[in-house]
This record gives structure tokens, sequence and C-alpha cells, in this order.
């Protein structure tokens, strides 16, 4: 019988290999460290430099002026996971899966749905472009095309529930484009396209997203460890939480675990809950 795996094993690989969008930037930020020893207590600590737990950082730190103390800890080097791996491709959705989901959860949730990453996309600009973010953005155009009977009909109902969808903002329906028959063929250059849909989509370098961001939270007070594995995590009786790492124990008044795949390590009742693929 083969013995358990220790969840420690599920840590990120320190042997993981580089994936093309880190081997072809320069990474300023790939060893940081902020303070030679970490902090003894904190008001927040992130695990995890990636999209979400720079996120978290950014807007506390930045958008929010938040005057705590904020530390984060990366078991690797600085955005070396998930989001170091992405190729930047920031498409929003709109009409896709539409009738389903106002048949699933109604019309409202399902505007939500299609407006939420509208409006994201929007943000994205509005940030790169205030913060100054050298991240190769770059605005284009995603065609959805659909070329037989079954497709066809799914398409026709998803968009009809978007366009009717009396809570989507009409901002936001405008910005989708339909075309039938041989124009849909001709725009999506795809002979036997019967729909195509034409929505606005972005591209961008994630990495140099991501590290843009998390230098302006530095500039105002992050504390960024890295190569600083998060071992166990043990709530503590006053509410506050003890963080355990190789490199010593911080006690925090919040934590945010923002570790993805990797989550079951130190939270193993997400076992099942999170999976990676």
């Amino acid at each position: 019988m083969t013995a358990p795996k220790s969840r420690l094993s599920f840590l990120p690989s320190p042997g993981s290999t580089t994936p093309y969008w880190l081997a072809e930037t320069e990474q300023p930020l790939a060893k940081h460290r902020t303070t030679s020893d970490l902090p003894k207590e904190v008001d927040v600590l992130i695990i995890g430099s990636g999209y979400s737990g720079t996120s978290v950082a950014f807007n506390l730190l930045v958008e929010e002026q938040y005057e705590g103390s904020v530390l984060m800890l990366e078991a690797r080097t600085t955005c070396s996971g998930a989001t170091g791996r992405n190729g930047g491709h920031f498409r929003s959705y709109y009409n896709l899966r539409s009738h389903e989901f106002e048949t699933k959860y109604g019309k409202e949730t399902a505007a939500d749905l299609a407006s939420f990453e509208h409006y994201e996309s929007n943000r994205i600009k509005k940030i790169v472009k205030k913060y100054g973010i050298d991240c190769d953005l770059k605005e284009s155009e995603s065609i959805q095309t659909l070329d037989h009977d079954a497709m066809t009909t799914k398409g026709l109902k998803d968009y009809y529930a978007f366009v009717s969808n009396p809570f989507i903002p009409a901002e936001v329906k405008k910005v989708v484009k339909v075309y039938w028959a041989e124009e849909a063929a001709q725009v999506s250059d795809h002979p036997g396209t019967e729909m195509a849909v034409v929505v606005p989509t972005l591209s961008l370098w994630p990495y140099k997203l991501i590290t843009g961001l998390l230098q302006k939270a530095l500039d105002v007070g992050l504390n960024l460890q890295t190569y600083t594995p998060v071992t166990y995590v043990d709530p503590l009786d006053d509410g506050r939480t003890k963080v355990s790492t190789p490199r010593g124990e911080v006690i925090a008044k919040k934590v945010v675990f923002a570790t993805n795949g990797y989550t079951k390590a130190i939270l193993p009742e997400f076992t099942t809950k999170i999976v990676p693929r």
C-alpha cells in the first residue's frame, strides 16, 4: 500500500521550469527581500505574489492608502507561479453563456456576469495608464465563430438573451458586434462561418503588469519576502494567526491566501475544493 503524501509535498517545487514569459524579460524583484529578517508581527500577511496576492497588496497600500503593516510571502521567486506562466490574453465573453446563466440564476445575475468582465478590462486599462505600468498592453478584437446549426442555435440564444436583458447597460451591449453568413465568413476569415461575434479584447504581459503593480506597493511600505514558503498556519485564541516558515514565525491579524493550486499544502480542508489542472 502506498503511503499518503505529506501535505508539505504539495508546496511549490523549488526546481520548477522557467517559462518563456520570465526567461524573456528582466526580473528585478525575483529574489527580493525587503528586510533581512521576517517581522515578528504584522497587520496583514499575504501568501503568494501572483495576480491575487499583488492585487490585494496594491489595492490596500496604493489605492486605499492603508497605514497598517503588510507582509507578502512567496515560496519561490516573485510571481513565479501561474501568473508568470500566463500568456496575457484578456478576453471578455459578454454574451457567451448568457442564456444558460439567465436560466440558472436569473436576469440580474446574468447581467452582473456579462458586465463584470467589461468593466474589469476597462479598469485594467485605467490602472496601466494611471500608474505608467510598462506591460505591453494592446487593444484588439476577438472573434467567436459559429459554423454549424447546433452552435449557431446556441449562439443565437446567448446573443438574444444578452441584448434583451434589461439589467445590462447599453454601453456594454453596444461593444458586441454580430455578423451573419457571407459577412461573418469575411470578418472571421473562416469559410463556412454562419455567425461571428466580435468583442473588444486586450493582450498584455502579465508578469510585467503584476511586478509593476508590486513595485508600486513596495514603494509605499509592502514587505516582500521571496524564498519563504509557508509550512503551517495556526489560528490563535485571540483571533490572530501564527504563520510558520523555514525562516521563522509571524503573527498576523489577517491572513490572505493567494495560493491557487498550492492551497491544500497549508489548508488541508481545501484538498478536494481547489484542484490544480
